[in-house]
C-alpha cells in the first residue's frame, strides 16, 4: 500500500477547525464559535490598524460571556473585516472572491484555483467556515451575508 504523503498533509491541514456548514443567522454564525475564536477574530484589527488603545479592552473580552464579544464584532463589523482585507494579498483577493461568489456551494479542489492556506486563514480567523470532505476532495464555504456585503464593499472600492 502506498501513501501520497501530499494528500494525507493536505487532508490534514484542512481538516483543521473543520466546521459542519449549515445556512446560519450572523448571530447563530457567530455564537457557534469558542470565546477565544471570537476574540481572535475582533484583535487582529487592533495589530492591523495600530489601535492598540483598544487592545486590553478586546482582549478582556475573552473573559466575558459570549454575548458580549458578539456584541463587540456586530458593532464593529465594517472595522473588523476591513482590516483584514488590507493583509490579504492581490491573488487572495480572487480567491475571497471564488469564496463569496460560491458561499454555500461545494466545490471540488481539483477544479478550484485556491489555496490550502488561503482557506486555513479564513478557517483560523472564524472569517469563513469550511467544511471539508476528504472522500470527494471538496470544499464547502460559508459567511454570513452580513460578512459578504463588507467583503464586497470594500473589494469594489
Amino acid at each position: 500500500m502506498m501513501f501520497d504523503i501530499e494528500e494525507i498533509i493536505r487532508d490534514e491541514y484542512l481538516n483543521t477547525n473543520n466546521k459542519k456548514v449549515s445556512n446560519e443567522t450572523m448571530n447563530e454564525y457567530l455564537a457557534s464559535f469558542k470565546n477565544s475564536e471570537l476574540t481572535k477574530l475582533a484583535v487582529t484589527q487592533i495589530f492591523v490598524d495600530k489601535d492598540y488603545i483598544n487592545l486590553f479592552k478586546i482582549k478582556n473580552l475573552n473573559n466575558k460571556p459570549k454575548k458580549n464579544i458578539i456584541e463587540y464584532i456586530t458593532k464593529n463589523l465594517d472595522k473588523i473585516l476591513k482590516s483584514y482585507i488590507k493583509i490579504i494579498k492581490d491573488v487572495e483577493l480572487e480567491q475571497l472572491k471564488l469564496i463569496i461568489d460560491n458561499n454555500g456551494k461545494k466545490l471540488f479542489m481539483e477544479k478550484i484555483p485556491i489555496s490550502i492556506h488561503f482557506i486555513n486563514f479564513l478557517k483560523t480567523f472564524s472569517l469563513a467556515k469550511v467544511e471539508y470532505n476528504a472522500k470527494d476532495n471538496s470544499i464547502k464555504p460559508f459567511m454570513p451575508k452580513e460578512f459578504i456585503k463588507v467583503f464586497e464593499d470594500s473589494l469594489n472600492n
